[in-house]
């Protein structure tokens, strides 16, 4: 393990793709070190064939856990596509909190979980969830009640000092 440690990250990510290991869903040196300390502790040879795909999920079946982590590698590699800006703005959309995240890997695992969590939709949606209550809603302005009696009671004439003429 420790001469794991003391590859660098690029080095490691080489062995372990060679290995025929993903590495898609690691963030920190820790998780390359421990995954590639596993892939030698198994005997998993370099230049190892890659598993045979497997299919895919049809609708209404249960994912399978190839599925899933394809999916999960997919979204993971639209969120690190994406600036810290959007993702802070979709995770707010969704209602999760990000204080004390500071690194945009934090951000990344954050929404790919978010993601993760919530539910696949098929349709054309662009991977966001929408509530169905809201469908085809019209938003229209509205006014205050002084704003619409002003609009409809005459404007006062007048001017100058209201106390001229009045004696004393």
């Amino acid at each position: 393990m420790e001469a794991v440690r003391s590859m660098g990250v690029a080095e490691i990510k080489r062995e372990l793709t060679e290995r025929g290991l993903a590495t898609n869903d690691i963030f920190e040196k820790g998780e390359f070190v421990s995954r590639l300390a596993q892939a030698r502790e198994d005997n998993i040879p370099r230049n190892a064939p890659n598993p045979p795909p497997q299919p895919e999920a049809r609708e209404g079946s249960p994912p399978t856990a190839a599925a899933a982590e394809d999916r999960s590698a997919a979204i993971q590699e639209e969120v690190r596509a994406m600036r810290v800006s959007d993702i802070k703005l979709e995770l707010a959309q969704q209602g999760v909190g990000t204080q004390g995240l500071f690194e945009k890997s934090e951000y990344v695992a954050l929404l790919v979980k978010a993601r993760l969590a919530a539910p696949v939709s098929r349709g054309s949606g662009g991977g966001t969830s929408q509530n169905p209550d809201f469908k085809d809603v019209q938003t229209q302005k509205m006014t205050n009640k002084k704003e619409e009696a002003e609009k409809t009671q005459p404007k006062k004439q007048g001017g100058g000092n209201p106390f001229a003429g009045m004696g004393g």
